[in-house]
């Protein structure tokens, strides 16, 4: 039975309202350019339509009356085998592991080690293009799928396999796959498992908030903290014993809408494109089609602060489309999301798909939908699986048919 707090609609408002609580807050000069009232505005632009795009997939699923057909869907599907599951994922694990083992070949180093050492070489360069992107999406891809066997049907094992992969990524200083493979399991154990009492409501707030803590004291074992609080300026006095890190943690949040408000007023889209789309094209033919972002790295005209160039995921967009472009696909992006939710039940394929859909959804804040490393799961999902699925099906079907 799904419950409230398991929906995108729940997870992308409450995410767009908790940014704007934060900012209501004030607590950083850095950040405080516009008033509450012009980012809850700004916020609005994609907010409503992909509210409107949501509410209209479920109007119709519930006009058709269609959750009768999902439940009698649900029932028949529960031709799952964990040992034919299993199989299959220690056979992508094993491609992972060549894939890695060729890549670390080619580059000659491992990222981690090389930074241990203080080797010159940049882990950004790491990777063979093209290939390193379906490397990183078939790793999470395997790692999420693996969580799965793990809730659903407690394979032990498959927890050892999660935190291989996880390893893996840490060599390869790869941090961006690592935080999607824990906002997928988190998806994944939200769904299987649910928030079952105010306790353990309680007990994953007070993990958060460790877990910040622990990460600000190490960055302010790495540098004086005064250094990042005079960039921050707080609006109010810091206490000795509170880590930088929190107020990283704050201004990471809020920088992004703020930028992207400020992208509102100082960028004037006047040739409509499709250049939001070059992060879904593999790289080794991207510069061959001229498709390149069109602001620098870490020089952007909107930023409000050299260190904090993100602006959402809707930046590319309104750089490609203006703000009638971000409305589409924000309208589109609910309809999606309501239809997979929709169709979501308890076996790994439409599990998987619902791990991807809310990760988006949440990291919108921060980066675009458009990343082929994260996006390749979608498909590899179908091709992984599907055919696993429908061998099963026919191998119960004759099996069955046997029976006296």
């Amino acid at each position: 039975m799904k419950r409230w707090y398991q929906s995108p609609l729940v997870l992308y408002g409450g995410v767009w309202l908790f940014v704007i609580f934060l900012y209501s807050l004030h607590l950083s000069g850095l950040v405080s350019f516009f008033s509450t009232w012009e980012i809850t505005k700004t916020i609005a632009i994609f907010l409503v339509p992909f509210v409107l795009g949501y509410a209209i997939v479920a109007a119709g699923y519930r006009a058709l009356g269609a959750g009768r057909y999902r439940r009698v869907a649900a029932s028949v599907g529960r031709l799952e085998s964990p040992e034919i599951l299993l199989r299959r994922l220690y056979f992508l694990t094993w491609l992972f592991a060549l894939l890695v083992a060729f890549e670390i070949a080619v580059a000659g180093y491992v990222p981690l080690l090389s930074l241990l050492t203080g080797s010159s070489v940049s882990h950004f360069e790491f990777g063979i293009s093209s290939l390193h992107g379906f490397v990183m999406a078939l790793g999470a891809l395997i790692a999420t799928a693996a969580y799965y066997l793990y809730l659903q049907y407690g394979v032990k094992k498959c927890i050892w396999l999660v935190l291989a992969i996880l390893a893996v990524f840490i060599a390869l200083v790869t941090r961006k796959i690592f935080v999607v493979i824990v906002l997928q399991m988190g998806a994944i154990y939200i769904y299987l498992r649910g928030i079952k009492s105010p306790r353990r409501l309680l007990a994953i707030g007070v993990l958060i908030l460790c877990a910040v803590y622990v990460f600000g004291l190490v960055g302010d074992l790495r540098g004086p903290r005064e250094n990042f609080l005079s960039l921050a300026r707080p609006t109010f006095k810091y206490p000795d014993w509170l880590p930088s890190g929190f107020m990283w943690v704050y201004i990471y949040i809020v920088t992004p809408i703020v930028n992207f408000a400020n992208a509102l007023k100082v960028v004037l889209v006047d040739d409509y494109n499709f250049g939001f789309l070059c992060q879904v094209i593999p790289s080794v033919v991207r510069g061959e089609m001229n498709c390149v972002s069109e602001f620098g790295r870490f020089e952007r005209p909107y930023q409000v602060s050299g260190a904090f160039n993100v602006a959402t995921g809707y930046i590319g967009l309104y750089s490609s489309l203006d703000v009638w472009g971000v409305m589409g696909f924000s309208f589109f992006h609910g309809i999606a999301a309501s239809f997979i939710y929709k169709k979501l039940s308890p076996h790994l394929k439409p599990v998987l798909l619902y791990s991807v859909v809310m990760q988006l959804t949440l990291l919108q804040v921060f980066s675009p939908l458009f990343n082929l490393n994260v996006l390749a799961q979608i498909p590899l999902i179908y091709m992984a699986f599907s055919w696993l699925n429908f061998r099963f099906r026919m191998h119960h079907s004759v099996r069955y048919s046997r029976a006296p």
